[in-house]
């Protein structure tokens, strides 16, 4: 996104030079030459520096694993290894939702148990949705819904974001740059109950709930945050997303308005 819209905007800064050149021969104000000079320089910096962090952005997202920071002194976070397996993997259902009971919401719904059609399983699931609907503020509950869903409709669950967090957290190779044996040995089971899990979001929050109170994997975890959990990074992610947007229109709108204007000025200066 960054790199396209920098691209754009020195397209549009070439143009407001052309432009500047082009009123210059014909005897404009001097003024309105200045001003569109001073576009083009505006342009093409916003743009220049647009293009120069998207093109940085992409290239440090390679997908290249990051190398195991060590901690110096003072600092208590560590970054975790990034490999999780870049082969397709068995997940459940690698959708997102805000929470566990937006969820259950959409996956129990008794519409869903419609095509094709099972009796069972829609008053089944009219039964469940109802519970759901009144246990939308009580977590527990809502876990528990959630095994019944499971278990009566084959309803499968999102593990995907759990499922790569776990496996960034708990991957040995943390542990060997300085090398600890014993660490590496507890991250080595963690690490294979993690692989051996990767579709049953169940298990897993039950994996993530002892890496939690394991101190060996407290540096790396603070460095994580499940999306199930806050959902801050997708927030923040979306508010950047607009802001790029909202600024690339602006300016655009803005620059074309200018040119318009120039150009109409000129003509009727002539």
């Amino acid at each position: 996104m960054k790199k396209g819209c920098g691209i754009t905007l020195l397209v549009f800064a070439v143009l407001n030079l052309i432009v500047a050149f082009v009123i210059a021969g014909s005897g404009a104000p001097a003024n309105a030459i200045g001003q569109k000079f001073g576009g083009a320089f505006l342009l093409a910096v916003i743009g220049g520096t647009l293009y120069y962090y998207g093109t940085k952005g992409k290239n440090e997202s390679t997908g290249i694993p990051a190398k195991v920071s060590i901690p110096t002194k003072g600092h208590t976070h560590m970054t975790p290894v990034d490999s999780t397996p870049r082969k397709a993997t068995s997940y459940s259902a690698e959708d997102n939702y805000e929470n566990l009971f937006e969820e259950l919401k959409a996956k129990c719904h008794p519409k869903q148990f419609m095509e094709p059609y099972d009796h069972e399983k829609v008053k089944l699931a009219n039964e469940l949705y109802a519970r759901i609907l009144e246990a939308k503020d009580d977590t527990k509950r809502l876990e528990e819904l959630r095994v019944e869903a499971k278990e009566k409709l084959a309803v499968k669950f999102s593990s995907k974001n759990l499922y790569e967090k776990l496996m960034r957290v708990t991957n040995p190779a943390n542990f060997m740059n300085p090398y600890d044996a014993e660490k590496v040995a507890i991250a080595n089971d963690y690490y294979q109950k993690v692989q051996q899990n990767a579709s049953n979001i169940v298990e897993l929050e039950a994996i993530w709930k002892e890496v939690k109170e394991n101190n060996v994997f407290s540096p790396y975890i603070s460095n994580v945050s499940l999306s199930s959990e806050t959902g801050t990074n997708e927030v923040l992610g979306k508010a950047e997303m607009y802001f790029y947007y909202f600024v690339f229109y602006f300016i655009i709108i803005v620059t074309i308005g200018l040119l318009v204007y120039t150009i109409i000025s000129s003509m009727l200066s002539l």
